[in-house]
């Protein structure tokens, strides 16, 4: 049996989804609640909401890695500086 393409998994998905959701048990549709928002953030502006990223926490190895490339960078150029006058 051949491989199924994404498509066709994911009409397949689709009708299963829409299948469902019209052979429902209950006659009556059901509505969402709204979402609960409380005080405190309805007088937040959007932006204090979202979450702040400390990216010294986050990437710590990688200034060690940065100062190891300048290390070795630096070293190269040197030798090849040295390697001009001598050859």
């Amino acid at each position: 049996m051949a491989k199924k393409s994404r498509r066709t998994r994911r009409q397949e998905a689709e009708k299963q989804k829409k299948s469902g959701a019209t052979s429902s048990a209950s006659p009556v549709a059901e509505t969402p609640a709204p979402p609960i928002v409380s005080e405190v953030e309805a007088d937040q502006p959007a932006v204090s909401r979202s979450k702040s990223v400390n990216f010294a926490q986050e990437y710590f190895y990688v200034y060690n890695e940065v100062r190891n490339i300048l290390i070795v960078a630096g070293l190269m150029l040197v030798v090849l500086f040295g390697l001009a006058f001598v050859i």
